[in-house]
């Protein structure tokens, strides 16, 4: 008979191995820390080979099924970011305005909070790693990603605004709605919330971007290259929309029937099965 301490050691190894409130993996060389649980967002911060992150967390990506939720230049196929806190005494990358955005009071039991950035688990050194190389059984999860959602401004051969152009308001009707200014955003550009408005262009859904005061940008400003799931509380509406309407044709979201599913999903609509075409791709309409 097996002495009594080789029967416990194989017991324990048997049994879920606990998360750990914190735990330091090695950063693959240019480990890229960034704002959002994505790819397109901005770079915090680089680590540098070997250098010791402390992941207190992981979360799958803010924008699912979607090449951008991937490691930049790499394709694993994983979606998995991990909360990094970052020390006080390190210094935001240039090219970024702020450091990540966690998820505590965003999101119900979100674990991601103080000073901190988000790595995918391809930059970080799991392989061979003693104790596992599984950060979802490493440490706890960070509940579901910071929102994300950002889009560009449109192209053309000759460009009328080199840059977004941003109103107060969008009823321009109203003369506190009229004026316009220029911000110094021509890229990529994080989309919060929307809002019904003038029509322009024939569209009359307006967007808010996330990083300019009260700045409501005008549907014909916006390209149809979009990353990430729209503001949650569209999701509600479209929801409604899809339950109760008696014309499932209307025009929607150009979002495929996939993402919409996963943005009800993250809503715990799982049970909720709809069938629903977009009649025009090109709108972002929800009436």
């Amino acid at each position: 008979m097996p002495p009594v301490s080789n029967l416990l050691t194989t017991i324990l190894s048997l049994s879920p191995r606990a998360v750990l409130p914190s735990i330091l993996i090695p950063a693959e060389e240019n480990g890229f820390c960034r704002s959002y649980a994505d790819s397109q967002s901005a770079a915090t911060y680089s680590f540098s080979d070997d250098a010791p992150v402390n992941v207190t967390c992981w979360t799958t990506t803010s924008m699912p099924g979607d090449p951008k939720g991937l490691a930049q230049g790499m394709d694993t196929g994983s979606y998995i970011w991990a909360w990094a806190s970052i020390p006080a005494n390190y210094s935001l990358s240039w090219t970024a305005k702020h450091w990540g955005v966690g998820n505590v009071g965003e999101v119900q039991g979100g674990k991601a909070g103080g000073k901190g950035c988000w790595i995918h688990e391809d930059h970080l050194k799991l392989d061979g790693r003693k104790g596992g190389d599984d950060l979802k059984q490493l440490v706890q999860s960070c509940g579901t990603a910071s929102r994300h959602q950002v889009t560009t401004l449109i192209k053309t051969s000759a460009p009328s605004i080199p840059f977004f152009q941003c109103h107060n308001c969008t009823d321009l009707s109203q003369s506190a709605c009229q004026t316009v200014r220029n911000t110094d955003r021509y890229g990529w550009a994080d989309i919060g919330c929307w809002s019904k408005g003038t029509p322009v262009g024939g569209n009359d859904t307006w967007v808010k971007l996330v990083e300019e005061e009260n700045c409501h940008v005008t549907p014909d400003q916006l390209s149809k290259d979009w990353h990430g799931l729209p503001a949650g509380h569209t999701c509600i509406v479209f929801a409604l929309i899809l339950v109760t309407s008696d014309k499932p044709n209307q025009d929607l979201h150009p979002y495929t029937r996939e993402r919409m599913l996963a943005l009800l999903r993250q809503w715990q609509d799982e049970d909720c099965t709809m069938d629903f075409a977009m009649s025009n791709r090109d709108s972002i309409r929800a009436d």
